[in-house]
This record gives structure tokens, C-alpha cells and sequence, in this order.
């Protein structure tokens, strides 16, 4: 897998981290002393990992683009943490992403800015939410969402901002609800 621990700006493009005996990538510029980005252009995967797929804990935003995490076996498909400033930094996730068939949940945000995601898909998660969305500002996800037969939660939103969604396919969740959206 791919490591990362930095106090800069972390920038990747076209990143593969299959198949990993442990997590696929583990990015990590939280102890940065200001709010520094990392950032995924281009096609992105994360899959068949034992762990997680995609962790990233950041001082700063998280940019990421076309993000596939698929199969991670006792983890998440991706695990998006920002809450580490009392600055409040934006998670956004473009292009298509996709988030199915893991262990715990498919795709974990932890926020204390505003999370924007498009053509999310999170599908059977074996343990946990399809997605679960947890921040202080605004939630905007647009393009084709869909969450199906998780776990929890197909899709799971906590936050005292305004929540705009989109085209949302949420059905089949296993013990919780097609979308809970709690503001």
C-alpha cells in the first residue's frame, strides 16, 4: 500500500492501491500547522485491501476525484477525516465514486466544513452505513446517488447545515433506513 505522512500539501493523480495486505493508501497532513490540502486528481482506486481503502486525515480540505473503493475486507471503502483545525475545511468528492462491498461501511466523512459529492455508489457494506456523512456546514450531493442493501444507514447525513440532495436511489438497507438525514 501507499503512506503518507507529511506537513505539506498532499497532491496525487491516478492513483491504484489494490490488493494490499493492510490499508490501501493511508494519507495523513493533519499535524500540519496550517489548513493544507490533499488532493486526488484523475482516476483513483482502492480495492481488495485487508484494511481500509483510502484514509486521509487532513489539517485541510479533501479534493478528490473518480475515487473506486471496492472489496476492502475489514475496513472501509474510503474514511475522510478533516476535524482537526477549528478552521472548517470542505471535503468534495467529483466525478464518479464508488464505495461497495467492504467490511465496515463504504465511504466515512468527518467534517467540520462543507462536504459536496457527486455520483456517489455505495452498495452492500457489510457492517455499517453505505455512507455516513457527519459535519457542521452544509451537505450537497448531486448527480446519480445510489445506496443499496447496506448494512446501517444506506445513507446517513448529521449535520446543523442545510442538506440538498439529488437524485438519491436508497433502498434494501438491511437494519437501518434508505436515508436518514438528521439536521
Amino acid at each position: 500500500g501507499l503512506q503518507i505522512f507529511s506537513e505539506g500539501i498532499v497532491s496525487l493523480s491516478n492513483i491504484t492501491a489494490n490488493d494490499g495486505s493492510a490499508m490501501g493508501a493511508d494519507i495523513n497532513n493533519s499535524s500540519a500547522g496550517s489548513a493544507l490540502a490533499v488532493t486526488l486528481t484523475g482516476v483513483n482506486n482502492f480495492n481488495n485491501n485487508n484494511v481500509t481503502g483510502l484514509l486521509i486525515n487532513s489539517r485541510g480540505a479533501i479534493i478528490l476525484n473518480t475515487v473506486t473503493a471496492n472489496g476492502n475486507t475489514a475496513g472501509f471503502g474510503a474514511e475522510l477525516v478533516n476535524t482537526f483545525s477549528t478552521n472548517s475545511s470542505v471535503v468534495t468528492l467529483i466525478g464518479k465514486n464508488t464505495f461497495n462491498n467492504n467490511g465496515l461501511g463504504g465511504l466515512d466523512v468527518d467534517s467540520k466544513g462543507a462536504v459536496t459529492a457527486s455520483s456517489l455508489t455505495a452498495s452492500s457494506n457489510q457492517a455499517s452505513y453505505g455512507v455516513f456523512i457527519d459535519t457542521l456546514l452544509n451537505v450537497t450531493l448531486t448527480g446519480t446517488n445510489i445506496f443499496n442493501a447496506n448494512a446501517n444507514d444506506n445513507l446517513r447525513v448529521q449535520t446543523s447545515g442545510t442538506v440538498s440532495l439529488s437524485n438519491i436511489n436508497a433502498t434494501g438497507s438491511v437494519a437501518g433506513y434508505g436515508a436518514y438525514i438528521d439536521n
